[in-house]
């Protein structure tokens, strides 16, 4: 018995009786797929109609791939009329699908498993329109295997992760749901670097530079003399003109310049030049940087070129 899609000696509903697969076969692919050399390795005479069969199943599909592409019966062979090929695709097509649904009845395409991390965060975002809601790094970490980290085996559950996911839960509706009646005001401020606690200390002490309109700017002059051998302001004697750059600086009101700040000493830990920004209200807040790069010749800037940086955000009181 000729059986498409069920168990072996169990018939099946369909438009077009199994027969006609028979006939389509006989009459336009035996010549070719059948017999001691079948082409391509093909023989439908003996290929097993058992679609329960994984193996025989991804034949069958590429058979009536092949066939509704055209590329079956080949171009130079007769053609079947187009109501024979309909027939047969729409039996196969049935057969074929009839077959999958038993087996994903039966076993599952996948294991059934918890969220990732990062599926989890994705979730609540599109749940709570929170499309900048980071959460993801209050979960553990979820292990991989083989490098995919969505592989069912791997991905267990324990009381941390219920704890964890309860806690970014929380964390989420937190900032989700409004403590206001009305939206807070939209806050814009435009900041210069001048006035700011580390860059007045190292302007003073001429490890920066006053530059406006791309040059040095005379209201606090370039620190010069006390350099060593690589433009480094010496410390064993930085104290001498400090009071009168402190002078200056207060007299001329440097702090509430607006003027550009230039580095001439690497930015590094523990000398960052920290800015200090205190929102008012919880939420998301868009900072822009303008940043650009020089080249230093004797108190004169001789060139300029883009210049990437990096912006740290921490808690108040705290640098990391």
């Amino acid at each position: 018995m000729l059986v498409i899609g069920m168990a072996s000696g169990v018939a099946h509903a369909a438009s077009v009786s199994a027969a006609s697969v028979e006939t389509f076969f006989e009459s336009h692919c035996y010549a070719c797929h059948s017999g001691a050399t079948p082409e391509a390795g093909l023989d439908l005479a003996t290929l097993s109609r058992d679609l329960d069969d994984t193996t025989t199943h991804a034949r069958f599909v590429r058979i009536h791939d092949r066939i509704a592409a055209g590329e079956m019966p080949p171009a130079d062979e007769k053609r079947p009329p187009p109501e024979e090929k309909t027939a047969l695709l729409e039996e196969l097509d049935h057969a074929l699908t009839t077959a999958d649904e038993r087996r994903v009845s039966a076993r599952g395409r996948i294991r059934m498993r918890r969220m990732t991390r990062i599926e989890y965060e994705h979730t609540l975002r599109d749940l709570l329109a929170l499309p900048r809601l980071d959460i993801a790094g209050l979960l553990p970490e979820d292990r991989e295997v083989a490098g995919f980290d969505k592989v069912g085996n791997s991905l267990d559950i324990s009381a941390v992760h219920l704890a964890a996911y309860a806690e970014a839960a929380d964390a989420a509706l937190t900032r989700a749901i409004a403590t206001r009646k009305t939206p807070p005001p939209v806050f814009r401020q435009r900041l210069h670097p001048a006035g700011r606690f580390k860059f007045e200390f190292n302007l003073i002490n001429g490890d920066f530079v006053l530059l406006k309109d791309g040059q040095p700017d005379p209201a606090l002059p370039v620190r010069g003399g006390f350099e060593d051998v690589a433009g480094i302001i010496n410390a064993k004697d930085q104290d001498a003109d400090l009071k009168e750059r402190k002078r200056l600086w207060e007299a001329s009101k440097v702090a509430a310049s607006t003027s550009s700040v230039g580095l001439l000493v690497p930015n590094g830990p523990g000398f960052e030049a920290a800015w200090n920004v205190a929102p008012v209200f919880a939420g998301p807040y868009r900072l822009r940087m303008a940043v650009w790069g020089f080249q230093w010749d004797a108190g004169t800037i001789a060139a300029t070129a883009p210049q990437a940086v990096a912006l740290h955000a921490h808690a108040y009181g705290r640098q990391e």
